[in-house]
């Protein structure tokens, strides 16, 4: 069955069989688990579909600099960081629509980039070097928003077990603006 989100905040429902098409507008920060067709059947939605969406909405036109994090929802000490294997998953949003994703078994800093330009960037390439020592599985930058969102989602779903989802915490970090004239 066809689901998509119609921006700005339509949720469409395409039938294959005899042309059904209707649309319901969700609230902001919703959690949509199911919904009910006109008929009465129940139809469930994918946490980790919706979780795609949702960071790809997040990432909508937003400024550079901003970060999205997603990796344990508890505080972790931090002298004990570099000990503790986890899943986590980083999108940094930088110029021109292009995305960073960073995914590592460890937490990922923030990093504290010079500038946000993206020329000269290898686009749509899983990059495994030791640019960045936090990053153990791997960065690529895309203007892609979603498959830079499936690759967090299949990152965290895929290495974090089938509680992934429950243990789960996100954080959003904007970049500071200078005061000016």
């Amino acid at each position: 069955m066809p689901v998509r989100v119609d921006p700005p905040d339509d949720f469409v429902f395409d039938d294959d069989g005899d042309t059904q098409l209707w649309a319901a507008t969700i609230e902001a920060a919703a959690l949509l688990d199911s919904f009910v067709s006109p008929e009465g059947r129940i139809l469930a939605v994918d946490q980790w579909d919706a979780m795609t969406t949702w960071l790809v909405e997040s990432m909508r036109d937003e400024p550079a600099g901003l970060i999205i994090d997603l990796g344990p929802n508890t505080e972790i000490p931090e002298d004990e960081v570099d000990d503790i294997e986890l899943v986590n998953a980083q999108l940094h949003v930088l110029d021109d629509g292009v995305v960073m994703v960073r995914r590592s078994h460890r937490i990922l800093r923030q990093l504290r980039l010079v500038d946000h330009a993206v020329d000269g960037m290898a686009l749509d390439q899983w990059h495994h070097d030791e640019t960045f020592d936090d990053c153990t599985n791997g960065y690529f930058f895309t203007r892609d928003h979603v498959l830079a969102a499936s690759a967090c989602v299949a990152w965290v779903r895929d290495a974090g077990g089938v509680e992934a989802a429950n243990r789960l915490g996100c954080s959003f970090d904007f970049a500071d603006e200078l005061p000016r004239r």
